[in-house]
């Protein structure tokens, strides 16, 4: 059902939801910056040359590549482009992502479950918190879910049409998925698998081979960037940043695959190095508290990570009932459409419970739009039952109560702050709307829609208070995540001393005063120490270790020799706090490749008077953290004396 499909009650409410989600998304995005500077000084490099653009090059001069394939950058480069360069420019993609997920997903629940389901999974994922966290970013998850849903709605017309054409763009489409976020994008294929096998009239072999060729298919357009990446010389392209054989198949198996399951003894450092890249990330522990729920089969129902994604599990799974047929009997286009949705959402949900390697909250935003389009299948159904009056009429009390409890979980830290206002009028109102149905059932049917209001509003209460933590709140912008917490009256907390960064201004002003003819700017130890001179002056900064500083890049005698033909003259070291500009990628050997790098700055560099670049700022004093120093180099051989 397409959108002039819709009778205009509906349609007004569908822009409505649309006006919602994008002020969730819009309203003081200028105070989010860049977003995360790594990539953001990776779209700058990207605009200067073909070439950065090809290979999704950090840098200006091509050193390094970001750690990501390339599609969601492209797609942040056009909108420089077209608009120039600045935050907004490069968030902008990511809001118009969110958006055009909400409506995409709208019109694929709408034309099978009616249009009350689609606005209803449509208003869900637009007040998800994660995903108005996620879309406000930089980050490259937006385009994956986007993506994922194109992917979705090709699977559910070759499922429809019994179409191997449709089954072939459908994956396809995740292929391109692939490049936006590797591996991330293969929850889906499962899910669109066992659909298509439930669906197809064909014999079972005929069944395995469509999915085969189609698999096929989106393997070779999922690695066709990264074995081009690969195939080019070591010399003629960036070295594959976060890797340690330059590698971007590498990048693929081991730091977005097995690290992503298996727990790095390294993982604390890898933080403390990334850190630098969020200079207005919040106090309130090292990194968002949700990115430290320890696995377990219970790990989404913990209040925090449950806070992203979780609000609505229970009305999601009355939506999976659909799911329930009689022995022998063949599923229906409805249950097709079950099955994908379901098994979309418990494919992500297992992985996410279970992933003990490198994880944050926000990787859950994949799974929110099953959780929304199940959400409203399942709420919709439920009325259905009560208005029928048939032998599932309870189903909907009953799913509004235990929504109300289980929220309330989710909720529970909250009895000892200002929430606690919010926490006993969401009970209550759910309360009421609960007891509202059994008693329309009963005496008065003209009070249902009333009470089905009420109990509505009531559990969109807390994820939409949830929804405003990043819009109104101190949140970490390069690890996006909600917390209501953190929603006014909360003071805004200190800044800790890994937030401080140099003078940028005053640095940029010595260097490009004293560099000479060197080809960089000046070089650093990592990335995210880099990203903010790439995009204070757009010249060539070298990050010698890639995003943790640990990636083998340069040897020191290759360090020298680049300090020898005049290409390197200034070298920005930082020392102090945890992870001294270094972390995890690359084990021991790495690492201490970094310390020699390091080693050899301080022995053949002059360190130069910080009150010429730098402004002198007071530090949190932290019994448990060094404090952060940077120190300047010039590694400017000596003019040799004449005889």
């Amino acid at each position: 059902m397409g959108i002039g499909g819709l009778k205009s009650g509906a349609r007004l409410a569908l822009a409505a939801i649309l006006v919602l989600a994008a002020t969730l998304r819009l309203w003081g995005i200028e105070h989010n910056g860049f977003g995360t500077e790594y990539y953001a000084a990776g779209v700058l490099s990207m605009m200067s040359s073909l070439h950065n653009f090809f290979f999704a090059s950090f840098d200006p001069a091509g050193f390094v590549s970001v750690d990501k394939p390339p599609v969601a950058l492209w797609i942040q480069v056009a909108s420089a482009e077209l608009f120039g360069f600045s935050g907004f420019s490069v968030i902008l993609p990511q809001v118009i992502e969110g958006l055009a997920a909400i409506l995409l997903l709208h019109r694929l629940v709408a034309r099978r479950f009616g249009a009350p389901a689609g606005l209803l999974a449509a208003l869900v994922l637009a007040i998800m918190p994660v995903s108005v966290a996620v879309d406000r970013s930089s980050n490259t998850d937006s385009c994956l879910v986007l993506v994922l849903l194109l992917a979705a709605a090709a699977m559910i017309r070759a499922i429809e049409r019994r179409s191997f054409g449709w089954l072939l763009a459908a994956m396809v489409t995740v292929g391109v998925g692939f490049n936006v976020k590797m591996a991330a994008a293969l929850g889906v294929v499962p899910a669109f698998g066992l659909a298509y096998l439930l669906a197809a009239p064909a014999a079972w072999r005929r069944r395995l081979v469509h999915l085969t060729l189609a698999g096929g298919a989106a393997l070779i357009v999922a690695f066709a960037w990264f074995a081009a990446f690969d195939l080019v010389p070591p010399d003629g392209r960036p070295y594959a940043g976060s890797t340690t054989d330059n590698s971007m198949l590498q990048m693929v198996f081991v730091q977005y695959g097995v690290d992503r399951f298996i727990p790095h003894p390294g993982r604390g450092e890898r933080e403390a190095g990334a850190r630098a890249a969020n200079p207005e990330a919040p106090a309130a522990g090292l990194m968002p508290s949700a990115d430290r729920v320890p696995i377990g089969p219970l790990r989404l129902a913990d209040p925090k990570l449950g806070g992203q994604i979780g609000w609505f599990f229970p009305l999601a799974a009355v939506g999976a009932l659909g799911l329930i047929r009689r022995r022998r009997q063949p599923a229906t286009p409805d249950q097709l459409d079950l099955v994908l949705w379901t098994g979309w959402a418990v494919i992500y949900g297992i992985v996410f419970s279970f992933a003990g390697g490198i994880f944050h909250a926000y990787y859950v935003v994949a799974m929110a739009p099953p959780i929304a389009a199940l959400t409203g299948i399942g709420l919709v159904t439920a009325w259905q039952h009560y208005r029928a009056g048939d032998r599932l009429y309870w189903l909907l009390p009953a799913a509004l109560a235990v929504t109300g409890l289980w929220q309330a979980w989710l909720e529970h830290e909250a009895l000892g702050d200002w929430r606690r206002v919010l926490f006993v009028l969401v009970l209550a109102d759910t309360g009421l709307a609960v007891l509202g149905l059994i008693l329309a059932r009963r005496r008065a049917p003209s009070w249902a829609s009333a009470a089905m209001a009420l109990g509505l509003g009531a559990l969109l209460a807390t994820p939409f208070a949830w929804a405003l933590s990043p819009v109104l709140g101190h949140t970490n912008i390069s690890f996006p995540a909600a917390d209501v917490a953190l929603l006014p009256p909360a003071t805004e907390a200190p800044r800790r001393g890994w937030n401080e960064r140099p003078d940028e201004t005053r640095l940029l002003a010595y260097i490009q005063q004293n560099r000479g003819d060197a080809r960089y700017l000046l070089a650093t130890q990592t990335a995210p120490l880099a990203a903010p001179l790439i995009l204070g002056s757009g010249a060539a900064v070298m990050a010698v270790g890639g995003y943790t500083g640990s990636d083998p890049i340069l040897t020191p005698e290759q360090l020298a020799a680049l300090v020898e033909a005049g290409q390197v003259r200034f070298f920005l070291l930082r020392e102090g706090g945890r992870g001294n500009g270094g972390g995890r990628g690359g084990g021991a050997n790495a690492q201490g490749q970094a310390r020699l790098i390091a080693d050899w700055v301080k022995a053949h560099g002059r360190t130069i008077d910080p009150a010429l670049w730098e402004t002198d700022k007071p530090q949190p004093v932290e019994p448990d953290r060094p404090p952060v120093q940077y120190l300047l180099y010039d590694l400017r051989p000596p003019t040799p004396v004449a005889g």
